[in-house]
């Protein structure tokens, strides 16, 4: 039950130069403080305790807060919480067992500590200023945050931008085509923030304190996080707006997709192309414009192009592939479906977006994406354009000063709802509904959605996201990374790209697309770019190929004799022989919240040196992943680079030694090494204590799961969970799966692999697996080892193995 020391209403004469009365009254789970008057224009603060680590502060501008519902959170404040109250002469102190929050009695000021005292996070001012939504009374808002000492700031969503850090940025927080907003902030200081705003809003870095605007509120209403690591906050984000749900394995496998596939017979041939060369592949995206002709966004196929689409779906599932295909949430006026929603006054004011904040619009949309789609048996839902309007092709939005930007991109939008309170949601809206609506019906598949734009609880919904329209440039190459880890540190974890972007070429007129390699794969420029972003996106969450302008298959790049072509199977194959650790890592996303892409303050947040490195990242706990981000063999225009180094720096972070993946050779920490960085290769380090398990060679991810090579890179103790299940379904929210537990004991040099833990239908019986303790030389690349330490023949008994 909750604790509170202190009175239900305290009135409090405060013995200063501003000498006023406060009133303070106990709520339970929390309190609310009224000054006599306003101060910058709040009325009222309130200080909400969810749990020991979650603290949720309204200041309001009004007598009374706000009753709307939010969108973003979905958790409940745990009532068993602990918490205390007490007071001095200038503060009012509220304390759990992991934060303490102190009040300023004169100007509300709110500063949050950890339980030793050490200042965690502390607002400077606070405003909100009487503004209009149309002829709707709001209030435009503005927090300020103070800094300490050292501290570095991440987050807020996706943004192209070389460096991963916030600090002395701005940052206009507003959906557009290839930069995206998750209101959230983390920090090195051991905090996150969390704001529940959703309308068009500003991130501003000024010296020794940042701020948060919207232009559009009832109040000011944040979530303060706090976390001894990283991991520990996003999972409190992920508590407050809910768990990311499995995947099918088949998502983590390759996605091949371009602008795009024209007909039935192209899409089934193409999945063939893949099977016939032996590259493996899992999913297959039909692109836009499969509707009928001029019917934009009709969820239905062009029977002439499509002529049995259910058995087009087939005869790619026969093949062991599956199906993504495009939906957009704008329809051309006349069209069936646009007819049928607005009928129900299901669109927004220009009669051709869906309404998403309207429930009765998204059931209808989902049922005709079910009726039409979903019933030829298409297995995931790619949700374009979803930032609800598409501001990006009218306007060049980067070279317009603010007034202009909300006049012209943002002004638009707002006439379409009616309202600037809920712009930035739309694509959590949308996928809210296909998510909702696939789960009602008696489909086993999990849901999948790839969507355009994001925001704050996505996950939830089965929600991932791409960078958008990008070009092929090596500058927007380096901004890919730095967004991919703002974004993952926001606490949704399925994060992708346009694997080298795409724009291939520079199209005259349209300031947005920026690619420079006019002949494509003529060009050795353009393939060695392509090739540097695929190795890259073989250790994203989401391993996709998309593009305009020249086709993406890998056969395009080169014979299977060519550089190119070998070095694309190479990294595709460690992808697929690495299923069985990247899985593990999508269950310990569900199940603990934890974060598959992470910059490197996620593991190593002792080493300051990581804060602001914007080109390195952890692959889960032990994959030190080094892009190689300029070119070191070719120019565009096929002009050779005359350089004899082909080699790029990279830091080892400290406090462990680390293990080159392709030769074995051991490092020691806290140094910069030069990295081999040869065209079929990209440095690779594995963190010692490792314990990484590889399955076989195969051609789609559900193929083969036996045998398991077990590398464990000696030098520290490590542990690993193999998780495995039905591979699809819901059955694992029943808790049908089996968990494998391996523990190396790096003193005794022992392996324990403890009992396995549950059952599933299909279960292999018994594992083969192939141990070894990786050295210079042996346990090294993709390929399997020729030498084997042990072969363990594992039945789901507890086996200790000794070395």
């Amino acid at each position: 039950m909750r604790t509170v020391l202190g009175v239900f209403i305290l009135s409090i004469l405060i013995g200063n130069t501003h000498s006023f009365c406060q009133s303070v009254q106990r709520e339970p789970d929390g309190i609310i403080v009224t000054p006599p008057g306003e101060v910058n224009g709040i009325k009222k603060l309130r200080i909400k305790v969810w749990d020991d680590n979650i603290i949720q502060v309204i200041s309001s501008p009004t007598e009374h807060y706000s009753q709307r519902e939010s969108l973003i959170i979905t958790g409940v404040e745990n009532p068993s919480t602990t918490w205390n109250i007490s007071e001095s002469e200038s503060r009012l102190i509220v304390s759990t067992n992991s934060v303490t929050v102190n009040v300023d009695k004169n100007n509300l000021r709110v500063v949050f500590y950890d339980n030793l005292g050490k200042q965690i996070l502390s607002e400077n001012t606070k405003e909100a200023c009487a503004a209009k939504d149309y002829s709707a009374d709001c209030f435009q808002i503005k927090q300020t945050f103070l800094y300490s000492k050292g501290e570095t700031i991440y987050g807020l969503g996706s943004f192209q931008d070389a460096d991963v850090a916030l600090n002395g940025k701005k940052k206009i927080l507003y959906q557009k085509n290839r930069e995206d907003v998750v209101p959230v902030i983390i920090s090195t200081n051991h905090y996150g923030l969390l704001w529940d705003n959703y309308s068009y809003s500003e991130f501003n870095d000024t010296r020794g304190s940042y701020y948060l605007w919207s232009e559009v509120a009832d109040e000011i209403n944040y979530y303060f996080m706090y976390g001894e690591k990283i991991d520990s906050i996003v999972s409190s984000y992920r508590r407050l707006t809910g768990k990311a749900p499995m995947y099918s394995k088949n998502y983590f496998g390759y996605i091949q997709s371009k602008q795009k596939y024209n007909t039935q017979e192209e899409m089934v041939s193409v999945v063939k192309g893949f099977r016939d060369r032996k590259f493996p592949l899992d999913i297959i995206v039909q692109d836009w414009q499969y509707w009928p002709q001029g019917q934009w966004g009709q969820k239905s196929f062009d029977r002439k192009n499509y002529p049995d689409p259910s058995r087009m779906v087939k005869d790619i599932h026969d093949m062991n592939a599956k199906v993504i295909i495009s939906l957009w949430p704008n329809m051309t006026k006349g069209t069936p479906d646009q007819i049928e929603l607005a009928k129900i006054h299901g669109l927004l004011h220009d009669d051709e977006h869906l309404n998403v904040l309207l429930p009765a619009a998204r059931q209808l949309y989902w049922q005709q994406v079910n009726d039409s789609l979903f019933s030829t048996g298409i297995d995931g839902w790619w949700a374009d354009c979803s930032e609800g309007y598409d501001s990006d092709w009218d306007s060049p939005f980067f070279k317009l000063s603010d007034s202009r930007l909300i006049e012209t991109n943002i002004g638009t939008q707002k006439k379409m709802w009616g309202s600037g309170r809920y712009i930035n949601a739309y694509a959590l809206m949308h996928t809210k509904g296909l998510y909702e609506g696939q789960r009602s019906t008696p489909s086993r598949k999990r849901a999948y959605i790839l969507t355009r734009s994001s925001f704050a609880g996505m996950q939830r919904y089965g929600a991932s996201y791409w960078t958008g329209d990008v070009s092929a440039n090596w500058e927007e190459f380096r901004m890919q990374i730095p967004a991919g880890l703002n974004f993952c540190m926001t606490g949704v974890p399925y994060w992708t790209t346009d694997i080298a972007g795409y724009f291939i070429q520079h199209q005259p007129g349209w300031w947005f697309a920026n690619g420079v390699f006019e002949k494509g794969q003529e060009d050795e420029g353009f393939k060695e770019l392509y090739t540097r972003w695929f190795q890259f996106a073989a250790f994203c969450p989401l391993f996709r190929a998309h593009g305009a302008d020249f086709p993406r298959e890998p056969w395009a790049f080169g014979t299977p004799e060519s550089s190119t072509y070998k070095t694309l199977l190479k990294f595709t194959n460690l992808r697929y022989r690495l299923m069985p650790y990247i899985y593990s890592l999508a269950w310990k996303v569900t199940s603990e919240n934890y974060t598959i892409m992470r910059a490197l303050p996620f593991d190593f947040l002792s080493d300051t040196l990581t804060f602001n490195i914007s080109d390195q990242f952890l692959f889960g706990p032990s994959f030190l992943v080094c892009p190689v981000i300029q070119p070191l063999y070719y120019h565009r225009g096929n002009v050779p680079i005359n350089s004899k180094e082909v080699t790029r720096e990279v830091y080892l972070p400290e406090g462990t030694p680390w293990f080159d993946f392709w030769s074995g050779k051991k490092y020691e920490g806290g140094l910069k090494v030069k990295a081999d960085a040869s065209y079929e290769t990209m440095p690779l380090f594995v963190r010692a204590g490792s314990i990484i398990p590889l399955g076989p060679f195969i051609q789609y991810s559900t193929e083969q799961e036996d045998p398991i090579e077990v590398r464990i890179y000696p030098g520290a103790d490590g542990e690993f969970t193999l998780y495995e299940d039905e591979n699809d379904n819901f059955n694992y929210e029943k808790g049908i799966y089996s968990l494998i537990k391996f523990n190396w004991d790096n003193v005794q040099k022992k392996l324990t692999i403890d009992s396995r833990k549950g059952v599933y239908p299909g279960m292999l019986k018994e594992h083969t697996f192939n141990i070894l303790l990786v050295s210079e030389n042996n346990g090294a690349g993709v390929g399997a080892s020729s030498r084997i330490d042990k072969r363990i023949n594992y039945s789901g008994s507890k086996t200790v193995v000794k070395f």
